[in-house]
C-alpha cells in the first residue's frame, strides 16, 4: 500500500529521496515492502521528546537538499512528535496508522476495534499535523475482521 502511494509521486528515474522512519525492528519489515527505495530507513528506537526530535531532524536533514526529502514516512512510529518537528516537515510528513481514521486514534487500535465488535479494520496513510491522527487522509485500505 505504501509503495502504491509513493511511486506516483516520483518521476521515472527520479532522484527524489524518501525517508522512512520506524521504531525498532520495523525497519526490516519496511525494507521488504519498499523495493527500490531511493533513500534510507532510519530506526529511531524508543527515544522521545525535544532532544530526540532534534536528533531525528538532523538525521533526516542530512538528505535535505532543495525539495528533498520528497517524503518523510512514519511507519510503526507510535509516539507524538513535537510541534516544531511537524512544522519543519509540513506537507512532506506522512504517518501509517493502524486503523481506519478517524476511528481509533492513538494507541491500542486493534484491541479497541475488537472490543467494539468492528466487522472491518484497516490502515490509514495521512499527513501529520499538530493534532494527533487528524491530518488529511491520503489513502486507506480495509480488511475484514474474522
Amino acid at each position: 500500500m505504501l509503495w502504491r502511494l509513493i511511486r506516483p509521486r516520483l518521476a521515472p528515474h527520479s532522484t527524489a529521496i524518501i525517508i522512512i522512519v520506524v521504531l525498532q525492528l520495523a525497519s526490516t519489515i519496511a525494507s521488504l515492502y519498499l523495493p527500490n527505495l531511493n533513500g534510507d530507513i532510519i530506526d529511531q528506537g524508543i527515544a522521545k521528546g525535544d532532544a530526540a526530535d532534534e536528533a531525528l531532524a538532523a538525521l533526516i536533514d542530512h538528505y535535505d537538499r532543495p525539495g528533498q526529502p520528497a517524503l518523510v514516512v512514519l511507519a510503526g512510529f507510535m509516539r507524538i512528535l513535537t510541534p516544531g518537528f511537524v512544522s519543519h516537515y509540513a506537507a512532506r510528513l506522512l504517518n501509517v496508522h493502524p486503523s481506519l481514521l478517524p476511528a481509533f486514534t492513538g494507541l491500542h487500535t486493534h484491541e479497541r476495534a475488537l472490543e467494539m465488535g468492528c466487522k472491518v479494520a484497516g490502515v490509514t496513510v495521512h499527513f501529520v499535523t499538530a493534532e494527533l491522527d487528524h491530518g488529511p487522509i491520503v489513502m486507506q485500505s480495509v480488511v475484514p475482521v474474522k
